[in-house]
Parts: structure tokens; sequence; C-alpha cells
């Protein structure tokens, strides 16, 4: 599996609220907290997904141990990682969100 398969087409937090990680005193704009909102929303909506894929995936292998063959057990191994990547990476971008929009709040 290639490792850039899904995070090439993920949002890069750093760099896309770099002005918010140099200057501990900056603020997200309106536009960059509903962006913020929305990346945090998804993301954590795509983890919870990716989540339950994984369970349901390791549900049906402990089902059918032994009847399924070894090359559909190999695909169902590549699906667990990539289910697991894409939990991941949700989770790194819905847990920075969530820092920068403590940013917005009043201190």
């Amino acid at each position: 599996m290639n490792a850039l398969s899904i995070n090439a087409l993920l949002p890069n937090m750093l760099t896309e609220f770099s002005a918010l990680v140099v200057n501990p005193k900056a603020r997200p704009t309106q536009e960059q907290i509903a962006r913020l909102e929305t990346l945090k929303q998804g993301a954590a909506n795509s983890a919870f997904t990716a989540e339950l894929g994984v369970s349901a995936v390791g549900a049906a292998i402990g089902v059918c141990v032994g009847e399924i063959e070894e090359t559909h057990l190999r695909n169902l191994g590549w699906l667990l990682e990539m289910l697991g990547e894409i939990s991941g990476s949700a989770r790194h971008i819905e847990h920075e969100a969530t820092h920068y929009l403590r940013m917005a709040e009043p201190k």
C-alpha cells in the first residue's frame, strides 16, 4: 500500500492554518472558523465510520475463520490498514481543528 494514498487527499492543517501556528496571539477569522468547524465535524464523522468498518471487518473475519481464501484475507488486511489510516488521519484533523477553534474563544 502507498502511504500517501489517503493523506494526499486530506487537508494539511499546518499549511492551511500556518498563520495561527506561528503567532500564538493570532485569532482565526470567521472564514477560518467556518472551515475549521466543517473540518472538525467531517473528520469526526469519517473517523467514526472507519472505526465501525474496522469493527465490522474484524467480526466478519472472526465468524469466517477457516473459510476465507488467502487472497480475500490479504485484501481484508489491506482494508483494515486503510481504515486505520483514515481513522488516525481524521482524528488528527479533528484534534487540530479543535485546537485552532479554541484560539477563537475569548480569553
